[in-house]
């Protein structure tokens, strides 16, 4: 399931990135790797906003905010 389809207070770990973002993103894959989000990592939903496209996340102590379009690119599994 595309990250951007969890809602607020949901908890899940991260599968795997996007064929397309592998392919044609690594400015994207850095990005995310920089973040630590990589397959293998959980996090928690803090807050979806819809009408901003945005999806706030913790991944262990850190909150990052990330656009609906890269959170979809991150799939992920509930835990």
């Amino acid at each position: 399931m595309p990250g951007s389809g969890f809602g607020r207070g949901d908890r899940a770990a991260i599968s795997r990135v996007s064929e397309v973002a592998e392919r044609e993103a690594p400015l994207l894959l850095a990005y995310l790797d920089g973040r630590g989000l990589t397959p293998g990592r959980a996090v928690d939903v803090v807050e979806v906003d819809d009408i901003g496209r945005t999806i706030r996340i913790r991944a262990g102590k850190r909150e990052i905010t990330l656009s609906h379009d890269t959170a979809a690119k991150l799939w992920v599994m509930p835990v």
